[in-house]
């Protein structure tokens, strides 16, 4: 497994770039916009970056799952090999 410094990740550095703009229209449930409007006008946020923000957090939470199954496929050692190795256990 490759390991990525925060500074090389693509999903951390997307908000440190200058940015382009785009619009984003999607159909979602009603009350699940009520919601979101409730949220956002309670804490002081902005609808759009709440979204974008929100967006980010599942593409992150999407990469970050694909690298725990790679994790997976990876060969194992038992327990008490590398507590010998650690010398904790004889």
């Amino acid at each position: 497994m490759k390991v990525i410094a925060m500074s090389e990740d693509p999903l951390y550095n997307i908000g440190m770039k200058a940015r382009k703009e785009t619009a984003l229209t999607a159909r979602i449930d009603t009350k699940v916009k009520m919601l979101a409007d409730k949220y956002c006008k309670s804490k002081g946020l902005v609808m759009a970056r709440f979204v974008e923000e929100a967006i980010l957090d599942k593409l992150e939470e999407c990469h970050d799952a694909s690298e725990i199954e790679a994790l997976r496929r990876e060969p194992v050692r038992p327990f008490e090999e590398v507590l010998k190795e650690l010398k904790f256990y004889s």
